[in-house]
């Protein structure tokens, strides 16, 4: 038995938490539209990418480099340096998180009335920016967690952060603090995902690779040297993620900001597939690569079925019943976005197939290809959305994050070709394509009723996929004992 069985029940139980979690942020932002006004859900909707966006540039590519490390160093059984890495990414992180929490909050007013144009945003900012020191500590234990390939641990600890932010902001907000409560709810409820993660770590993980390693800067300087072209690469994708939402609060307002994200975190569901697969796809693959390269390409090519089979229909939805969603989750005052939906969900999707190609290569060693990719597409990106939004508004923002995704997805896919043997899902892959053009048949004739469509669409397409065996369900469910 193959070790793809393990990816694929990785991928299982990793994806369980996360539709549990994707309920909790969607209603989470669904209760936050109808508590708050139009533009008070826009002034939330702008300052959560700028606390995303800027603890990624300081503190992701760490996380991943050091689970990258970690899998390696594990898999030859050292554990002595793998315990040295957590030490060393522990003592020059949590500084310097402290340090630009800091500089944020003597910055944030600057940054509210300068670039945004909106005074209210500066308290927010104040508020928001002290996750990161909390975010420091999270992510080591993150990279523990993927580094000792248990990825569902850290879904586990994102859940109980997820939970306890829906519920603080219910509170807080119900209380009368508006969206300074709904940021205090995230900031508290910090500390909560990140108790959760050390309880983890103490159970299962405390024996296996512990604080008592010592500091090194040559092994910083590994760090270092993987996580700049990983930062760049993830500062790039947050950019191409949250850049239309800062364009339309500077052209048109947090009005249009708070419509727009009611069409965001619906594409955006498509993105818990994605991250289900990637989570325990990095380390595997960095473990195979540092053992023989024997099993790089059938974790590709059931990474990109996966993503296809599972995603592709919830593109269709999304966009045959656009308008639909948009009022049953938001209601009738956001209702404008329905146009931007469906052009979004085709830009997730292809975020998805690029997200795969992008941990692959870093699980290679080489995170400088999604770095240069992802600068060139960022580029494209801005570009786009100071030329259209002006001119064609919020839908102007959905295409240039298309564009922008099709960019990279090209690019990928001519530098992936070597290390993928596409003859192992082509069939596959055009059952998936038989199975949604009917699917699609099915919801443009039940367009007028979304519950009908929907429900005879995607319960024909879930039997078919399983009967047709295009996705073999044995593997994401059987505990299959490891060699």
């Amino acid at each position: 038995m193959d070790r793809t069985d393990r990816i694929a029940r990785h991928t299982f139980e990793v994806f369980v938490s996360m539709v549990v979690i994707g309920a909790l942020q969607y209603f989470f932002k669904i209760s936050m539209a109808r508590m708050l006004t139009v533009e008070g859900y826009g002034l939330l909707s702008t300052v959560e990418p700028i606390v995303v966006l800027t603890g990624s540039f300081f503190l992701s590519g760490f996380a991943v480099a050091l689970s990258k490390y970690l899998s390696e160093e594990i898999a030859k059984n050292n554990r002595k340096t793998a315990e040295n890495y957590v030490v060393t990414a522990l003592y020059y992180l949590f500084p310097l998180s402290i340090g630009v929490s800091a500089v944020m909050i003597l910055l944030s007013d600057s940054i509210a009335e300068v670039i945004f144009h909106e005074p209210q945003l500066g308290i927010l900012i104040r508020i928001i920016v002290l996750i990161l020191p909390i975010d420091a500590v999270w992510l080591i234990l993150e990279g523990i967690f993927l580094g000792c390939q248990e990825s569902p641990y850290y879904t586990y600890a994102l859940l109980i952060y997820n939970a306890a932010v829906l519920f603080g902001a219910l509170f807080l907000v119900s209380r009368g603090l508006g969206a300074e409560g709904a940021v205090t709810a995230m900031v508290v409820s910090d500390i909560s995902g990140l108790t959760a993660a050390y309880i983890f770590y103490v159970r299962k993980f405390k024996k296996r690779v512990s604080f008592h390693g010592k500091r090194s800067l040559a092994l910083f300087r590994n760090l270092i040297t993987f996580a700049i072209p990983k930062t760049v690469a993830s500062v790039s994708m947050i950019i191409l993620m949250s850049f239309d939402i800062f364009c339309i609060t500077y052209f048109l307002g947090v009005t249009y900001a708070g419509l727009y994200n009611a069409a965001v975190p619906i594409a955006r569901v498509l993105l818990l597939i994605t991250r289900s697969i990637c989570l325990p796809l990095l380390p595997a693959i960095s473990e195979d690569y540092a053992k023989g390269k024997e099993y790089i390409s059938s974790y590709l090519a059931d990474a990109f079925k996966y993503v296809s089979a599972a995603a592709i229909p919830l593109v269709l939805v999304c966009t045959i019943y656009s308008e639909e969603l948009i009022t049953l989750f938001f209601g009738v005052s956001y209702v404008d976005a329905s146009r931007v939906l469906g052009i979004l969900s085709a830009a997730t999707l292809t975020m998805g197939y690029c997200s795969v190609f992008s941990v692959t290569f870093q699980g290679m060693g080489r995170p400088d290809i999604p770095m240069k990719t992802s600068l060139f597409a960022v580029f494209f990106n801005i570009l786009l959305n100071i030329y259209l939004i002006p001119r064609v508004g919020i839908e102007g923002a959905a295409f240039a994050t298309l564009v922008s995704m099709l960019t990279n997805f090209v690019y990928f896919s001519y530098r992936i070709r070597g290390y993928i043997d596409l003859g192992r899902i082509r069939s596959d892959i055009l059952k998936i394509g038989v199975l949604s053009f009917i699917l699609l048949a099915v919801l443009l004739l039940f367009s007028g009723s979304f519950l009908v469509g929907t429900g005879l669409g995607l319960a024909f397409y879930g039997l078919a996929v399983i009967m047709w065996k295009v996705v073999d369900i044995r593997k994401f469910i059987s505990r299959i004992e490891e060699a």
